[in-house]
């Protein structure tokens, strides 16, 4: 199954789409591509915290 057309049809890409797609081509689950956005999201928030008490 490929993400090929977004379901959109206006040549948007819907984020699922995205998603299901990364986790096919990374042999992966959805979940744990979600997981790792979720990681990434958090440390930039905990960045972004700390550098406003030094500042």
């Amino acid at each position: 199954m490929g993400a090929s057309l977004p379901r959109s049809g206006r040549g948007v890409v819907d984020p699922w789409d995205a998603v299901e797609a990364r986790a096919e081509a990374e042999h992966t689950t959805t979940s744990e591509i979600i997981r790792e956005a979720l990681r990434r999201f958090l440390d930039v928030a905990d960045l972004t915290v700390r550098l406003a008490f030094v500042y």
